[in-house]
């Protein structure tokens, strides 16, 4: 076996060796003591986790019987009737056998949508070469071959988002091959006003922008208010963010120790929640594509569909012309929302560009205070004027009856109405301020206040959406 003498270079710049004796490789005046090392290294090449499906794994999964897969829905809707005459000599009489013609029939509904899966692929060649000198040897082709697989699991999930079908394209980039998510909702969101006419819960398909440069808890609390408003299932959504957005989201979280912390929480499991609705962080948020900006989707997972004519496939073949073996996995996939109810995006506008860092928070909270210092010993015996702040009491109505649950927001102050439709804020400035008030099923309504002395209590009426 041949040995290496252990030099300063190799300890300073950590190394791997074994020590064989000697239990300090350095004197006390840094000098080397005698020894040896012998180079290791590990027998695996280690991967770098880049991405991981999100959605896909929540999201509901068929498998198809072939190329196109057609998806029936039955829906049926019934009310109970009346089995006693009501009216007639017989009035008040149970219905005898003509009761098929006395009451309404009940007729279910069938609608029908299809999956249609597009062939996608990946693949990579090992030379022999290779093979027979990497650090793996032969079992480098079963381990190459999973992590394809893994990687179009991933790949599979951002075409099923942000897919656009382009039929006239050259390029052979798999996310023009199907309509996926983003898409199917801005076509929901294009016949929105032609729809919620007829039907006022009609699925909106796409909620309006959300500004991250300000109230975020409010802003996605008011998508959440929609997503419940067009009959979503609620208790069953989650909540997708990108890592940047769930970062603000945790900051903000930090910042509500009381205030508004019913809301936005971590439950037991560590769980970032929002009105009861987990916040979940999605990889394919992190890196918009397709020319989408960043988004932020509310779904059950349930009502994406994730169709495979067959589980993801791959294999490896020698190809005796290359000297190199063909590693490939195959994939047949297309991805449908089933209810249009229960899935809703936003757009993400206003991202912040950087975070400022401790060093710099206390930079400048320091030339903050400093320029503090100077202001107040500049002044004489003038006071500081401190704005006079009032508790306000307001009642919601609908204009007869009170309203439970409305939110009442001035600025940064914000309540919510209980069973007799009153709530009080604290803290609000004299003067004339802007109040908000929102409530599931009404309009929301914007209106100045006066806040005086005399002038402490406000009702609000509401009008029903």
């Amino acid at each position: 076996m041949s040995v290496e003498v252990v030099t300063k270079e190799t300890i300073d710049k950590n190394l791997p060796f074994i020590l064989k004796w000697s239990k300090n490789p350095k004197t006390n005046g840094g000098a080397i003591n005698p020894g040896w090392k012998q180079q290791t290294e590990i027998d695996r090449f280690l991967e770098l986790v880049e991405n991981t499906p999100s959605i896909l794994n929540d999201a509901r999964f068929i498998q198809m019987e072939s190329i196109e897969h057609d998806i029936s829905y039955l829906r049926v809707k019934a009310r109970l009737q009346s089995m006693k005459k009501l009216s007639g000599d017989n009035k008040g009489a149970p219905l005898q056998k003509e009761y098929t013609t006395d009451l309404d029939e009940v007729v279910p509904e069938f609608s029908r949508s299809k999956l249609e899966a597009e062939p996608f692929s990946i693949f990579t060649y090992t030379s022999k070469l290779f093979l027979k000198t990497n650090i793996e040897k032969e079992s480098f082709l079963p381990h190459m071959e999973a992590i394809l697989a893994e990687r179009a699991g991933y790949s599979a999930e951002n075409i099923g988002m942000y897919g656009i079908k382009n039929d006239n394209t050259t390029s052979t980039d798999g996310i023009h091959q199907i309509n996926g998510v983003f898409k199917q909702l801005q076509d929901i969101a294009s016949t929105y006003e032609t729809n919620v006419a007829i039907d006022r819960k009609a699925p909106m398909g796409y909620f309006k922008d959300i500004d991250a440069s300000k109230d975020l808890v409010k802003q996605i609390k008011r998508m959440i208010t929609q997503f419940t408003k067009q009959r979503g299932k609620r208790s069953k959504a989650k909540i997708y963010v990108s890592t940047e957005l769930e970062g603000l989201l945790i900051e903000e979280a930090d910042q509500r120790p009381t205030e508004r912390g019913d809301n936005l929480y971590f439950d037991d499991n560590g769980q970032l929640t929002l009105w009861g609705v987990p916040i979940a962080q999605a990889d394919f948020l992190d890196e918009p594509d397709n020319g989408f900006d960043e988004q932020i989707l509310m779904a059950d997972p349930d009502s994406i569909v994730f169709g495979f004519l067959n589980e993801i496939e791959s294999e490896n073949d020698y190809e005796l012309s290359a000297k190199a073996y063909l590693s490939t996995v195959d994939v047949y996939f297309d991805v449908l929302i089933l209810y249009n109810k229960d899935v809703l995006a936003a757009r993400i506008i206003n991202i912040p560009s950087a975070v400022i860092d401790d060093e710099e928070t206390e930079e400048e909270n320091t030339s903050s205070q400093t320029s503090t210092q100077e202001d107040t010993s500049s002044q004489t015996s003038n006071e500081i004027e401190t704005p006079t702040t009032r508790n306000i009491n307001f009642v919601i109505n609908d204009g007869t009856d009170a309203i439970q649950g409305a939110t009442v927001t001035i600025g940064e102050i914000t309540g919510t109405t209980g069973s007799q439709g009153g709530c009080t804020l604290q803290g609000v400035s004299d003067g004339e301020n802007s109040v908000t008030v929102e409530a599931e099923g009404y309009t929301t309504k914007t209106e100045t206040i006066t806040v005086s002395e005399s002038d402490t209590s406000f009702t609000i009426s509401l009008v029903s959406a």
